[in-house]
Parts: C-alpha cells; sequence; structure tokens
C-alpha cells in the first residue's frame, strides 16, 4: 500500500477517534446532568420526609396530612423513576468512552504502523542510494585502459 493511501486511512482513524471522543463527551455531560437533577430530586424527598415528620408532630389536621403523604409518595416515586432514567444513560456513556478509547487505540497503532511504513521506505531509499554510489566508485575504478 502506498504511504499516500496510509496517511489518508491514518486521517481518517483520528477523525474518527476525535468524534468519538466529542460523542463520549457528551453522552457522559448528559449522564452527569440527569444524574445531577436525579440527587437533586431525592435529596428534596429526604428533606420533604424530616418536613412531613415536624408537621405531623406539630398537630395538623388529618386531611392536610394525608395530602401531604400523598405528595410525599409522589416525590418518592417521581425520584424512584429519575433514578431509572439515569441508568440507561449510565450505560450509554460507558459504552461511548469505550468506543472512544478502541478508536483512539486504533488510530495510534494506524500512526505507528505509517511511522513504521515511512522508516521502512526511508531504510530502502538509503539502501539504494548507497548501492547507486558503490555502483559508481565500482565503475570508476574498473575503467578498461
Amino acid at each position: 500500500m502506498k504511504l499516500r493511501t496510509l496517511r489518508t486511512v491514518m486521517q481518517l482513524a483520528r477523525l474518527k477517534a476525535d468524534q468519538s471522543a466529542v460523542s463520549a463527551r457528551q453522552a457522559k455531560a448528559r449522564f452527569e446532568e440527569a444524574q445531577s437533577f436525579s440527587d437533586q430530586v431525592h435529596a428534596y424527598a429526604q428533606e420533604y420526609d424530616q418536613g412531613y415528620a415536624k408537621v405531623a408532630l406539630s398537630g395538623d389536621s388529618v386531611m392536610l396530612l394525608h395530602e401531604r403523604a400523598q405528595f410525599n409518595a409522589n416525590l418518592h416515586k417521581t425520584a424512584r423513576e429519575q433514578q431509572e432514567q439515569v441508568k440507561p444513560l449510565a450505560q450509554k456513556a460507558g459504552a461511548a468512552i469505550a468506543q472512544a478509547l478502541e478508536h483512539h487505540a486504533r488510530a495510534k497503532a494506524m500512526e505507528g504502523f505509517v511511522q513504521a511504513r515511512r522508516q521502512l521506505i526511508a531504510e530502502q531509499a538509503d539502501l539504494r542510494d548507497a548501492r547507486e554510489s558503490e555502483d559508481i566508485l565500482q565503475a570508476r575504478l574498473i575503467k578498461p585502459r
């Protein structure tokens, strides 16, 4: 394979690695945002639990306690649902990161291959030049008289 073709393949591998790194960062950001929101909802639910206990001890009406209990149950349900929505985002972020690492490794391997190929071509050219120089020298030394 020609060096120009190898360079093109290497550039494509680098581009794919860069694109997958961007995708991985975006997936991780979406996961972290959803996790943060889930944590906020869960923290609010815990705070509401503490406030609910204080209200219950203060002797509010049964109707108000019932409404607060329903709201509290809905709040905890929402917190669980939000946590369930985070799980697939965590999996997607993990898969995107793994794919980015794989593409990066492939690009590095391709760069190494191209570098080795360049080195081989340079060594072959040096060897060819040395042989030509030796042939020219030999031709001058063996000139017929």
